[in-house]
């Protein structure tokens, strides 16, 4: 009995360790992607492995600058996700410094107005951010235009980042995952396109030379 009672506290000690160790992630999704030429670039601000049976472990606010290269890209748009709350019920602020040729940052500051969950609060109404949020959802999404005469690849980096709950309480970050986008050629869909219409041109034309042949056919001559 005391060699279960000894190893039953060996693995509640494990367990509790390891969930004071568990971390949300941060990342851009897609990680990679190949964006058309003079097309809009979308990357997604993405949050995963946040969600718990902790009432308390619920995102109350974040305040994340990303890094771009200024050469290949320019910021065109951001949308704050849904998850800290609708219109009215955030406080939102988009703050972009252009100071440096090198390195653009773009700070997305966020925070929810709203309670965590029902029971945290005793007089308060819905709807609660324990039941906004999942395991994974988006924060925000920024969209970029290009600004790059030349193919080539750049990366949307992290510059710093802080996660809160939902009492302001600071929320530790495992891991920070980046988000590469390639440029193609630009000549590369033009010159796709006319191959394309010089093969269908070319079978049309085979194809019509037997009915030419059928055609011009001269006539019999019957005696």
């Amino acid at each position: 009995m005391f060699t279960f009672i000894a190893r039953s506290a060996v693995l509640l000690v494990a367990l509790l360790c390891l969930k004071a160790q568990a971390a949300p992630i941060l990342f851009l999704s897609p990680a990679v992607q190949t964006a058309p030429w003079q097309s809009p670039v979308t990357v997604d601000l993405m949050i995963s492995g946040l969600k718990s049976e902790d009432p308390a472990q619920v995102l109350g606010g974040f305040d994340v600058s990303l890094s771009f290269n200024p050469a290949y890209l320019s910021l065109a748009s951001v949308d704050f996700g849904p998850f800290l709350g609708g219109p009215g019920e955030t406080f939102d602020l988009v703050e972009e410094d252009l100071s440096s040729p090198a390195a653009s940052i773009v700070r997305l500051f966020s925070v929810s107005l709203l309670e965590v969950s029902d029971s945290a609060c005793i007089f308060c109404t819905g709807p609660y951010l324990a039941n906004l949020q999942g395991d994974s959802f988006a924060l925000a999404r920024l969209t970029f235009d290009w600004r790059a005469p030349a193919p080539g690849v750049t990366t949307i980096d992290f510059a710093s980042a802080t996660l809160a709950d939902g009492f302001g309480a600071i929320i530790p970050i495992a891991e920070l995952i980046p988000a590469q986008v390639q440029i193609p050629e630009p000549a590369a869909p033009a010159l796709l396109g006319l191959g394309l219409f010089l093969l269908a041109r070319a079978r049309r034309g085979g194809r019509a030379s037997p009915q030419r042949a059928r055609t011009h056919t001269p006539p019999r001559c019957w005696k």
